[in-house]
């Protein structure tokens, strides 16, 4: 018996995968070609304009410890819009928590 005529029954003892088997072709055929085609031009810094003196070395400051050095941007990647600062990359979240009193001592700290 040839791999062909095992194919056709298996079809004819489960139909039902034929639907499958086409659903699951269009559907890695729609992604391939979608991918193929439009999966290399995501380059979201593409659009980022920095300014001439837009890196923070390029910025006076008073020191080391008390200088605003921030990173410049064009908004909209427009070189006519004034530069803003751009946002910080560390993050941070205050979370409200009950902790026993030497806990909270230890752990209440400033960071400044």
């Amino acid at each position: 018996m040839s791999k062909a005529s095992n194919m056709m029954r298996w079809g004819r003892k489960d139909p039902e995968l034929y639907v499958l088997a086409s659903i699951y072709a269009a559907i890695f055929g729609a992604a391939g070609y979608h991918l193929g085609k439009k999966g290399g031009n995501a380059k979201p810094e593409a659009n980022v304009q920095i300014p001439q003196e837009g890196m923070p070395w390029h910025q006076d400051g008073e020191g080391e410890e008390g200088g605003n050095f921030k990173y410049l941007y064009h908004p909209g990647g427009d070189p006519r819009n004034p530069p803003k600062e751009a946002p910080g990359a560390l993050h941070s979240h205050t979370v409200m928590a009950s902790l026993p009193k030497d806990l909270y001592e230890k752990f209440n700290k400033s960071i400044d």
